[in-house]
This record gives C-alpha cells, structure tokens and sequence, in this order.
C-alpha cells in the first residue's frame, strides 16, 4: 500500500475519533439539527446521535488499525455522503446555527462542515482507488477487536453511565 493511501486513511481515522469523541462529550448539540432535518421525537433524536457516536467509532477502529480496509472505505464514504445530504439539506432549509459535527471544540456552519465533508469524501476515494490500483488484500477483519475499540473510544469521552441515563429521560 502507498504511502500516500495509508497516510489518507490514518487522517480520516482521526477525523472520526475526533468527531466521535467530541459528540459523546456534548451529545445535546445535534439535536437541532436532527429536529431541522424532520425528526420530531426527542428519543429517537437522543438514540441517533447516540448511533452516530458508535458508528464513527467503529470506523475510526477500523481505519486506524487497517482491519477491513474495504467494508470500513466503503462505509466511511457512504457515512459521508448521507452527511453531505444531509447538510444540503439542512442548508437548503435555512438552517444556519453551528452544526454538531466536532461538538464544542470547533463551530462551523453547515456550509464549511459540507466542504469538509467533500474534502474527506476526496481523500477517502483516493485512498480507495489507490487499495484497489495495487490489487491490495487488506488483512482480515476482526469484528470483537474493531468493536472493542470503538466502544474504548466513545468511553473516552464525557459519556458515562450517568449521564448516559440521564440523556435519556
């Protein structure tokens, strides 16, 4: 594998354990933004943002420790596509309060978190062609390990049980 590939690939990595870590520090922030996008269900809202916090930790893993290169490539880019509609959307409607992204260390609007997110869409393409121009067999997966970690990530953050609990009453 390129240097240029693994490198891209670490980057993201970090891009999702930041975003993860700084959702399950301050989870109330996307809120808004799920309740602009339609969902009126304060527990559904609570329990997607909670999903997004486990899935970018997942990928993170999976992208950090190289296991599953293709799944974890192939689910990043479709995690951040859904983001891209997601934010057109939400930039569409009007909505121009600080999206949630990286919680409360770094405020952007929907419009630069969408040209982020193309950006990291870029590298993850380039990353993906690069796999697959090298005809390159990532190692195989192991789900308990990627999942572990994932989990480790999110308990890193400010979210304990306590607080678990008390986020969703």
């Amino acid at each position: 594998m390129s240097f240029q590939a693994l490198s891209c690939i670490y980057f993201i990595g970090f891009i999702f354990l930041i975003s993860s870590l700084a959702k399950a520090w301050s989870p109330t922030l996307a809120l808004p933004m799920l309740e602009r996008l339609g969902i009126e269900s304060l527990i559904l809202r609570k329990r997607l943002v909670l999903c997004l916090i486990f899935i970018e930790a997942v990928l993170a893993a999976a992208l950090l420790l190289t296991t599953g290169l293709n799944w974890a490539l192939w689910a990043s880019m479709t995690l951040l596509a859904t983001m891209i509609l997601a934010l057109g959307l939400l930039i569409r409607r009007g909505f121009d309060e600080p999206c949630a992204c990286y919680g409360q260390w770094l405020h952007l609007n929907p419009i630069q978190a969408l040209k982020l997110d193309l950006i990291y869409l870029l590298i993850l393409g380039y990353a993906s062609l690069e796999l697959s121009r090298f005809q390159i067999n990532p190692s195989k997966i192991y789900p308990t390990i990627v999942i572990a970690f994932g989990l480790a990530m999110v308990g890193l953050g400010k979210l304990r049980a306590s607080k678990l609990m008390n986020y969703f009453e």
